[in-house]
């Protein structure tokens, strides 16, 4: 098997294809898909430590990934070891699969989510001991955001946040108590 470092999209016809789900990369450490609508699935990448993008695309294959990390046992799961996650635009993106795919990302360094307009970040039940490495987080053109979640102010390790056209967006410091403010 050759040693991919780096897989990005295969147009073919009105579809793209990235590989059966039974196709592994064991070096892969970069996987960006973009305007891939169609997409159904994706490779197994169990040692992604680089980044994953999401672009432009259906939710589908992130799902059968997540129903990958249940059946097998293994120490190398998709989704685990990657710290760079960014979604844009994926078509069904919801709390619950969001909470479900961060749950694997113990690495994560760097989140970006993007025009998710089915995303409320507020519903997410996340359990923010997981996401102990994130230092970024960028937040753009989520209109159901009307403020910061409660578990972002567990994310210690946080040194950059970015929130941009958020347009519901109607408190950032609900959850600070005022007694840190001079």
């Amino acid at each position: 098997m050759p040693k991919y470092e780096e897989l990005v999209e295969i147009p073919v016809g009105n579809e793209t294809v990235i590989g059966a789900s039974t196709m592994a990369f064991p070096c892969l450490s970069f996987l960006w898909i973009e305007d891939c609508p169609l997409l159904s699935s994706m490779p197994l990448y169990p040692s992604l430590d680089n980044e994953l993008r999401l672009v432009n695309t259906s939710s589908r294959p992130l799902k059968q990934t997540i129903q990958m990390n249940i059946t097998i046992s293994t120490s190398s799961l998709p989704l685990s070891k990657f710290e760079a996650f960014n979604v844009w635009n994926i078509e069904e993106l919801n709390s619950n699969l969001l909470q479900d795919c961060l749950q694997n990302m113990t690495f994560i360094k760097e989140l970006t989510i993007t025009d998710c307009r089915e995303l409320d970040l507020e519903d997410m039940a996340l359990q923010w001991y997981l996401l102990k490495n994130l230092n970024y987080l960028k937040i753009n053109n989520l209109p159901q955001l009307v403020s910061l979640p409660l578990w972002l102010q567990h994310l210690v390790q946080l040194k950059e946040l970015k929130i941009e056209n958020c347009s519901g967006l109607r408190s950032l410091l609900s959850w600070i108590p005022t007694s840190h403010f001079p």
